[in-house]
């Protein structure tokens, strides 16, 4: 007998969640200039992958927090986007499904137009959580105008599935989807295809504000130096890009 699945994308965009990019100095880190910024950067690259999937069948959820909550109400947010100021509690206490599988990915990211069938289709049914992860990604630095393939073995994305007695157990589903090591499942975890996730590096990553770090832009010549160091790896003709990035439904504007 099948079971019922529903599936999920969610994606953070400002939490009032404990992390170390709250403890931070920098104050501009999660201001409301960068949640602006960055809910139109995710409107103009992440969402738009989000809806090409060649699978539609799932929710997408946004997780907002109080802090800027006057902010991101005001936002014209795409009709098929949830925005949650609970962490998504409320719609996940509402599914009656057998299973929960939900699929994170970054607010600035990429995910290639097959991921949400590849996830479809490879679903582990436990009575514990289980992980699907996209191993190796590309990354894509849009100031140095360079793409990378294979780039991490572990990108920053995964899909988790529990069954009901998981899901609808908050404090549970909190501890085992928000505080422990995504990747790391005891009850089931299997490895999809490569290059099915982009990581995009541009001026409003988080990883940069919080430490400080001016965003280098590469010369041509560095640029030229990492693609005779890497050539199997380093794609940096804008014809190539562009064929790469096609079924990740980047807009041309953005490969100069």
């Amino acid at each position: 007998m099948s079971k019922s699945v529903t599936f999920i994308v969610r994606t953070f965009m400002d939490t009032d969640r404990p992390s170390a990019l709250l403890k931070e100095p920098n104050t501009w880190l999660l201001s409301r200039h960068w949640v602006k910024a960055r809910i139109r950067l995710y409107h103009e690259l992440t969402l738009k992958s989000i809806l090409n999937q060649s699978f539609q069948d799932f929710r997408i959820l946004v997780l907002c927090g109080q802090r800027h909550k006057e902010t991101t109400q005001k936002i014209k947010w795409h009709p098929r986007v949830e925005v949650c100021y609970d962490e998504g509690r409320a719609v996940y206490e509402s599914i009656q499904t057998d299973y929960l599988s939900v699929t994170r990915i970054d607010s600035d990211d990429l995910m290639h137009r097959d991921v949400m069938a590849e996830v479809r289709d490879n679903q582990i049914h436990t009575n514990g959580r289980a992980c699907l992860v996209f191993n190796k990604c590309l990354s894509w630095r849009i100031p140095d105008r360079l793409l990378s393939i294979h780039h991490r073995n572990t990108p920053p994305t995964f899909t988790h599935i529990f069954p009901k007695s998981i899901y609808h157990n908050w404090s549970l589903l909190y501890k085992q989807h928000f505080l422990s090591h995504g990747r790391a499942c005891r009850n089931g975890r299997k490895e999809l295809s490569k290059n099915r996730y982009c990581i995009v590096k541009h001026w409003l990553g988080n990883c940069r504000i919080r430490h400080g770090q001016p965003l280098h832009v590469m010369s041509e010549e560095e640029r030229q130096t990492v693609a005779k160091k890497y050539p199997q790896w380093v794609v940096l003709d804008r014809e190539k890009i562009k064929e790469i990035l096609k079924d990740f439904a980047v807009d041309e504007k953005w490969i100069k």
